[in-house]
């Protein structure tokens, strides 16, 4: 049996038919975020001030990563939705419903009881004062600004491009710093450029190969470079940069976008490497993670609190509760009953389990069990599937 298993060759975790238009790539790059999303918080828990500069290892790569992995994400929430309408109510069943939701759930379980649910909602909401799930608040509102670039879009041939760039410096005039307006000032860009990727993507698609390759190779490099540079004036790397800082500190601005989209490319140079070595079910295996961003992002933040230990016992401990725990609580719980699907996850899965690890034999091999079924549905963080 162990014989013919090792003869096995992933075809697809988790990922739909060839007929569902999707890509398995940018699903791929979903599970990579995610995996950095959860990464982060750990190091954060496992060091409180974790982001004071000090001279621990820890410190260095929770930095590192913090430059660029929700640019990343919401890059690719923007990508995904090229060429779809947003469909406003929906958007915000998906959303915004288990914003609230894990909002009161975080109050429930880790806010001191002296702390009253107005005075915390008033500050995770108007504030945003160390709320639990604020990138689906400010993808939620990347959305409602999507509809007026693809308004724009509808009359002018290049009306989306126009549309994103004047949209992207009104957000940025707005004065506030409530209601999540710095996430959204600083991150829409990146949304916005996401969503032009996916536009362009044949053009892309077309440049020559030593270009792209020298582009992909490059980004990593530049990256650290950068981030080396720039590293003692990184410490509020978790603040998000509105455009107005371009007058007050040029260099850290042009530093924390050009971070983020190095970030980015880096991103799409490992796929490249995994593509180019054919390493099919490492690709499948984030591609599945892809798929369950949104039960992953709503869950870990709790789980992460019944980690144990100190230093790297604590980040190890944090990461498998936060994965292994997350995965096990969204199958077995959150997705078998309404009504904690459509609270906490902001969706009926009354399709049932659609998630499929499919092994087929290769040349010559015996088939066994081909296919195993490990529950779930398409959905994910960053798209109207």
């Amino acid at each position: 049996m162990s014989e013919a298993f090792s003869k096995l060759r992933v075809k697809a975790i988790g990922f739909p038919g060839p007929d569902s238009g999707r890509d398995l790539g940018i699903d791929a790059l979903k599970g990579f975020a995610i995996i950095l999303v959860v990464l982060g918080h750990c190091f954060e828990i496992a060091d409180p001030g974790l982001f004071v500069p000090n001279a621990s290892f820890r410190h260095h790569i929770a930095t590192l990563i913090y430059t660029f992995h929700m640019p990343l994400f919401i890059f690719l929430a923007g990508y995904v939705m090229s060429g779809k309408t947003v469909r406003v109510g929906k958007s915000f069943v998906r959303l915004m419903v288990p914003f609230f939701t894990w909002m009161l759930l975080k109050f429930l379980f880790t806010v001191p009881h002296y702390s009253t649910i107005g005075s915390y909602s008033w500050r995770t909401v108007w504030g945003m004062d160390n709320s639990p799930l604020w990138f689906l608040w400010t993808l939620f509102f990347c959305y409602l600004l999507l509809i007026a670039a693809q308004y724009v879009g509808k009359h002018w041939k290049y009306g989306e491009e126009a549309g994103f760039f004047v949209l992207w410096l009104l957000v940025n005039f707005i004065p506030s710093t409530r209601l999540g307006i710095p996430q959204l000032q600083y991150y829409f860009a990146f949304f916005a450029i996401g969503y032009l990727a996916a536009k362009y993507k044949s053009e892309l698609a077309g440049l020559k190969p030593a270009v792209k390759a020298a582009v992909l190779a490059a980004s990593p490099v530049v990256l650290v470079v950068i981030f080396l540079a720039e590293y003692y004036s990184l410490r509020f790397v978790m603040v998000p940069l509105a455009t107005k800082e371009i007058l007050k500190t040029p260099g850290l601005f042009f530093a924390r976008y050009a971070m983020g989209l190095l970030g980015i490319l880096t991103a799409f140079a490992l796929l490249a490497v995994v593509k180019a070595v054919k390493a099919r079910s490492v690709e499948a295996a984030f591609g599945w993670l892809g798929l369950v961003t949104l039960d992953i992002y709503v869950t870990h933040g709790l789980l992460i609190q019944l980690s144990f230990g100190t230093g790297w016992t604590k980040v190890a401990s944090a990461f498998l509760i936060a994965m292994v725990g997350g995965l096990a609580l969204t199958y077995l719980l959150l997705r078998n009953w309404r009504v904690l699907s459509y609270p906490c996850l902001g969706k009926n899965y009354k399709q049932g389990p659609r998630y499929r690890l499919e092994l087929l034999p290769a040349h010559g091999a015996v088939r066994v069990r081909p296919v195993v079924d490990l529950g779930g549905s398409p959905d994910q963080v960053g798209g109207e599937d």
